[in-house]
């Protein structure tokens, strides 16, 4: 009986041991680098424990096989005493492991959560300032834009002012007649040489039948091409007008009238 009584007791002793062993390691392998140093010391000391643990049960089986041979009652009680003083060490250091581990985990949880709530913080803080950059360009490119159009905006007002300005001067007959007059002076003044037109050219002699210019014609004899200068503005809005509307027969009069 005695014997199955010690190799209990070693076997009881290297559980312990492997127990202390495997919750160090544990801890270790889940706690961050900060907490490594602090872990490995705690495990040197729960090695060291365990070695005292089980040099006691050897000490303590030493002393039992010595009183098994010697016989005596007293000796036995003592081997007992032992065995059960380290089995109860034994116990308290597993205890104190379970404790170490379980408050290294919870140190190891609220420094990942701080650490997770940190990390979170920067990336709302970084998220948010990259929504802002973004809006602030967009609203600025938005804007540009919108300046833009309103100076394109402005122009074509502007256009519109001129057009009208000369709409409003065209409107009169002799008004657009002499600009056209001009116009077309200008043109021939360009094209042709000195002497080869006239200006308000007679027709016939002693006629009041006068044309705004006389192109003279390449010919042995005084040969005249009258060109009169017209800016016939009505017939060629009529004449838009009825090619808009498809209508043929308003747009020969307006080609005839122009």
């Amino acid at each position: 009986m005695i014997p199955d009584i010690l190799l209990a007791a070693a076997l009881a002793a290297t559980f312990a041991a492997c127990v202390l062993a495997a919750l160090a390691w544990r801890a270790a392998a889940a706690a961050p680098a900060r907490l490594q140093l602090g872990l490995d010391k705690v495990l040197a000391g729960n090695r060291a424990e365990a070695e005292f643990i089980r040099n006691s049960l050897a000490a303590a089986e030493g002393r039992l096989a010595g009183a098994i041979q010697a016989g005596t009652t007293d000796a036995l009680k003592q081997a007992f005493s032992e065995i059960g003083t380290a089995t109860q060490n034994m116990a308290s250091a597993v205890e104190s492991l379970r404790r170490a581990a379980a408050e290294d985990s919870h140190r190891t949880l609220e420094l990942l959560e701080t650490r997770l709530a940190a990390i979170q913080t920067s990336v709302n803080e970084k998220l948010h300032e990259a929504v802002e950059q973004q809006m602030t360009n967009s609203f600025s490119r938005v804007l540009e834009q919108f300046a833009q159009v309103q100076q394109a905006m402005g122009e074509v007002q502007s256009a519109a002012a001129q057009i009208g300005d000369l709409k409003r001067i065209f409107s009169n007959v002799k008004t657009r007649g002499g600009w056209g007059e001009a116009q077309l002076g200008a043109m021939l003044e360009q094209v042709l040489p000195p002497g080869a037109f006239e200006r308000d050219f007679a027709l016939r002699d002693g006629s009041r039948e006068r044309v705004d210019f006389a192109l003279r014609m390449p010919s042995r004899s005084a040969l005249w091409l009258p060109v009169d200068s017209k800016f016939p503005t009505e017939d060629y809005e009529r004449l838009l007008l009825a090619a808009e509307a498809a209508d043929v027969e308003a747009e020969r009069a307006a080609r005839d009238g122009i």
